[in-house]
């Protein structure tokens, strides 16, 4: 073929801030009778994205194709569930793959051709994002998609989540530590996608639920996290966010300071035309007084959380950024994982005190429909 492929994506993985696109350069496009053009067709795990489409480039130039929208609205990490320990990852991870052939055309007899097929791929796509922070030395090319502070605190019957991939074997740790200094190790290794639930009741075994004090979480024998239990916890609430690495994390707030009932009215008003007693219909310019009314009505329920920072404590204050940049999030209550929307955050700063106070408002995403009726 008379087709060179300049750049393509990473052959190990690939992730959503690179894009998903290909340089080619064609040549011969115009060989006595015949004139070629470009044909291709995208795949996501052997099923197509894209119609099959052509493009006329020209003689020995650069051109681009980019797939990166049509990716990226297929990707997705699942919403958590604290009830399992292996969560789901369907369209997390997925395989984008590029077919493309020449298209001889005859400008004489009117007659066109393909020829041999081509494929590039399969890409591994990832539901994740490059930072500046991504650590652990890169292990494997090894991706950390649940960003951790140094040290979390989380109550006793909460729930946090490990989603991590590597392009080679990789060990999770987990230990639990009692007061005494007992240990329980729980330890899993996998190539690949991997998404976990860390919770004492996962973890418990030679040490009672009760007397777990804390959890240290390595992996590649690396400590990544250590969470404090506590069980001062008679009001917190827990979050659960889409961290900016591509998995969910969780973040547990002090308490619950407001619960607000609301409503959403949207009213439209449609032109009525007039007709007159013979059944003709008056001028453009005539309208009937008061017209016809459309109203959509909703209530919600939202709520106002509140958890004290220490100011001192950039690394957790790094974790608070990724949970205000989340676009998802689920808050864990009586009712089971309830998706909610957040609103603008806002902080206080206690006078003389080392802490700040976040307070967030976040709408139950539940809004209670109304049915139909006629006046």
């Amino acid at each position: 073929m008379a087709v060179s492929v300049n750049t393509n994506p990473n052959g190990t993985i690939n992730l959503l801030s690179a894009p998903v696109a290909f340089e080619f350069t064609m040549t011969g496009i115009v060989s006595g009778n015949i004139r070629k053009r470009f044909g291709y067709q995208a795949f996501i795990d052997g099923t197509p994205i894209t119609p099959v489409e052509s493009t006329a480039p020209v003689e020995g130039q650069k051109f681009l194709i980019d797939f990166t929208q049509d990716v990226r609205a297929l990707m997705d990490t699942p919403a958590p569930d604290p009830n399992v320990v292996d969560q789901d990852t369907t369209n997390v991870l997925r395989e984008f793959t590029l077919n493309y052939w020449e298209i001889n055309y005859n400008v004489v007899t009117c007659q066109e051709e393909s020829t041999v097929l081509n494929s590039l791929g399969p890409y591994n796509i990832l539901n994740s994002t490059y930072q500046y922070y991504d650590g652990l030395g890169n292990p494997y090319n090894s991706i950390i998609m649940s960003i951790k502070p140094s040290v979390l605190e989380i109550c006793r019957t909460a729930a946090d989540f490990l989603y991590i991939w590597s392009g080679g074997n990789t060990p999770i740790q987990l230990i639990a530590i009692s007061n005494s200094g007992t240990t329980n190790i729980t330890t899993s290794s996998a190539t690949g996608l991997q998404a976990k639930r860390i919770s004492v009741e996962g973890l418990r075994g030679i040490i009672p639920a009760a007397d777990i004090a804390k959890i240290e979480v390595f992996v590649f024998a690396q400590l990544l996290c250590t969470y404090i239990i506590t069980d001062c916890c008679e009001e917190s609430q827990e979050i659960y966010f889409l961290s900016s690495g591509g998995g969910y994390q969780s973040l547990i707030f002090d308490k619950l300071k407001y619960l607000n009932l609301s409503d959403d009215l949207a009213k439209v008003n449609k032109y009525q035309r007039r007709t007159s007693t013979f059944g003709q219909i008056y001028s453009e310019d005539v309208r009937t007084i008061g017209g016809l009314s459309m109203v959509n009505k909703t209530s919600f329920r939202s709520m106002t959380l509140e958890k004290e920072i220490d100011n001192e404590d950039t690394d957790f204050q790094r974790y608070i950024a990724d949970f205000l940049a989340s676009p998802s999030y689920f808050y864990r209550g009586p009712q089971g994982i309830i998706k909610v929307i957040k609103d603008k955050a806002d902080t206080r700063y206690a006078e003389s005190e080392s802490f700040f106070t976040l307070s967030i408002k976040f709408t139950i995403n539940q809004p209670v429909q109304i049915p139909n009726v006629i006046q």
